[in-house]
């Protein structure tokens, strides 16, 4: 009995997924049932493969809030939130914003602090062109906000920059 590799791909089609089988003796498509393919909504649309997320802590110095006074921790967040979604908003075209609760463990106790997610999606051109002034922006972000870490995602993996040693990572 003789082996025959065998390597599998899936390739999107106009009707829905396929896959593609790599024999010894060239390609041959295999298509999906109905039931597993997604189907597109009959819409003309734009696509925008990539999301884009980074969260805006309400905190400076790892734990202290950016004032005492409630009304000035407001207006300070809306700034460091207004100037994220202005930095997003003209390079990427616009952005969804959400308020959340977050919350870690530094050692000690557990953290809890409010943020806004800010969340972007293009096109895998533009995410190309600009990722390289992203990264200089997440830079310059936690020095101006004061934080250890920064909180991003791209694609559905979250990033914690910098790389810290005594946080997880594949």
């Amino acid at each position: 009995m003789r082996h025959v590799s065998v390597r599998k791909h899936l390739r999107r089609t106009r009707h829905g997924v396929s896959s593609v089988v790599h024999h010894e003796r060239g390609i041959r498509s295999v298509d999906r049932s109905e039931s597993d393919a997604l189907k597109r909504i009959p819409l003309r649309s734009n696509v925008l493969p990539v999301q884009i997320k980074i969260i805006v802590p309400s905190t400076k110095n790892h734990d202290k809030l950016l004032s005492d006074n409630p009304e000035e921790q407001k207006r300070l967040m809306l700034q460091r939130v207004n100037k994220e979604k202005k930095f997003m908003d003209k390079i990427f075209g616009g952005d969804t914003s959400v308020e959340e609760v977050g919350s870690y463990w530094d050692g000690k106790k557990v953290i809890n602090e409010n943020g806004v997610m800010i969340m972007v999606s293009t096109t895998h051109d533009k995410y190309n062109k600009y990722a390289k002034r992203l990264a200089k922006h997440i830079k310059n972000d936690r020095k101006k906000w004061t934080q250890d870490t920064v909180l991003y995602g791209v694609e559905g993996t979250n990033y914690i920059y910098p790389k810290k040693p005594y946080i997880d990572s594949e």
